[in-house]
């Protein structure tokens, strides 16, 4: 919330800039779900593309992905660490940083719809969708955590890190066809991103 700080380690990035993924760094093995990763394969764009067509659409989606960086870095995790240990920043403010943060990420998802996807990329756009819906979706969980007596709380977080976790997965398939057709292009990957399919 505006006017309120929290300590960070500084450990973890977000998944966004293609370094560890905050929540998963955090979470550790409570998003080591089997089968989350099952149908989800490395991606080959289809048809080629100009490097200025790939470099202008990477251009125009960098603002919206590192505003979503931000919203799971300083907002999610944190948040989601004091919800498990049932201490730090009160319940019913993490609410109210949920309600925040479906609003940041539904601005987020509007800006990557704008965003015209060269036709190999066009799959890639679909899945940043997906995996933004995805953490909404996660956002609502966590709220809705954040809402309930303690005792009733943990089945909706793991619902959330699960499901942040598989909109992970899908955030890396759409990187790796990125990257892909970065190659296809003639052009160096982009170490900002991803560059291999999940694997969890």
């Amino acid at each position: 919330m505006a006017g309120r700080s929290r300590r960070r380690d500084g450990r973890a990035t977000s998944r966004r800039t293609g370094r560890p993924p905050l929540l998963v760094a955090t979470l550790g093995a409570a998003l080591a779900i089997a089968g989350i990763a099952a149908g989800v394969a490395r991606g080959t764009p289809s048809g080629r593309t100009t490097a200025a067509e790939v470099e202008a659409y990477q251009a125009s989606i960098a603002e919206p992905l590192r505003h979503w960086g931000k919203i799971e870095a300083l907002g999610m995790r944190p948040a989601v660490a004091d919800l498990r240990a049932g201490q730090g920043v009160p319940p019913s403010w993490i609410a109210g940083e949920a309600r925040a943060w479906r609003s940041g990420l539904a601005q987020v998802r509007a800006q990557l719809d704008a965003a015209v996807a060269p036709p190999p990329l066009r799959r890639a756009a679909d899945l940043l969708d997906q995996s933004v819906r995805m953490y909404l979706g996660a956002a609502t969980l966590f709220e809705q955590a954040a809402s309930v007596p303690r005792a009733e709380a943990p089945p909706l977080i793991r619902r959330g890190v699960d499901q942040a976790a598989q909109a992970d997965c899908l955030f890396d398939t759409a990187a790796v066809q990125i990257q892909d057709a970065r190659r296809a292009a003639g052009l160096d990957t982009d170490p900002g991103l991803p560059d291999q399919p999940c694997s969890r």
